[in-house]
């Protein structure tokens, strides 16, 4: 397993890593996986105070308050990833969105917002181009 932490650590430090959805669950166990091998992170989400947080629970972790379900705020994302660190060589699109509600009461709106999170954030219409 030593081994294993070693050759992740050689992969990751120095690495400009971009997680949305970074604040808390998965995203910011990543996080913090990803710092603790030398990875310089920063981690996207809607909810300021989590990602203050999420941002004070390693050094190597930095946070920014963003919805990458808009394409503007994707684009900004993917801009201050490159303006901190010059590259960004790894996007973990962890943003996830759902609607509790049935098919018959579901609206095409949240349809496409879900669509927008899960599927195309960063990816396809934010900003990827700017790499």
């Amino acid at each position: 397993m030593k081994y294993l932490h070693e050759q992740s650590q050689a992969i990751f430090d120095g690495k400009g890593i971009l997680i949305t959805g970074g604040s808390s669950g998965i995203g910011l166990a990543a996080a913090q996986f990803f710092a603790q091998l030398g990875g310089h992170v920063l981690v996207v989400g809607r909810r300021s105070e989590a990602i203050s947080e999420a941002a004070r629970s390693h050094e190597q972790i930095m946070g920014m308050v963003a919805d990458v379900s808009r394409e503007e705020d994707a684009a900004a994302v993917v801009k201050h990833a490159l303006d901190l660190w010059g590259r960004l060589d790894v996007l973990v699109n962890n943003a996830a969105m759902i609607a509790l509600a049935s098919l018959e009461t579901v609206t095409s709106d949240q349809v496409t917002s879900i669509f927008q999170t899960n599927v195309l954030v960063i990816t396809v219409d934010g900003g990827l181009e700017l790499i």
